[in-house]
């Protein structure tokens, strides 16, 4: 799981295309087998892969009733996106309809506003 996301974080920000990428789906079992398999190395990786100046959001997918909710949850904080527990194949639609309904809708992100009062 780990090394297939980060060859996608690292040529998504790389490519000169990366400024079209603002969002990345990840459909895993959310068990990391591979790679790094530390939920905290794994979210500490991916937080300082997303510095760059167009951060994609992750949203993740669990399937299967093993997946490891508290990694892909702590993947999805680390990409300001959503996880989503997808039990079989008749959840998909509604786990990938709710994922894009929220992009579709998204105002504003990362937004810091300032008030300075009137004297």
């Amino acid at each position: 799981m780990s090394s297939r996301l980060f060859v996608r974080l690292m040529t998504g920000s790389s490519s000169a295309r990366s400024e079209h990428i603002r969002s990345l789906f990840l459909f895993t079992d959310g068990q990391a087998t591979t790679g790094v398999t530390n939920t905290p190395q794994l979210t500490s990786i991916i937080s300082v892969m997303l510095e760059h100046p167009i951060r994609p959001t992750i949203h993740c997918f669990g399937f299967g009733q093993t997946y490891d909710s508290a990694c892909l949850d702590s993947i999805c904080q680390a990409g300001q996106g959503q996880s989503y527990f997808v039990e079989d194949a008749e959840a998909i639609p509604g786990a990938l309809s709710s994922a894009l309904g929220g992009l579709m809708s998204m105002a504003a992100q990362n937004v810091e506003l300032t008030f300075t009062p009137k004297v």
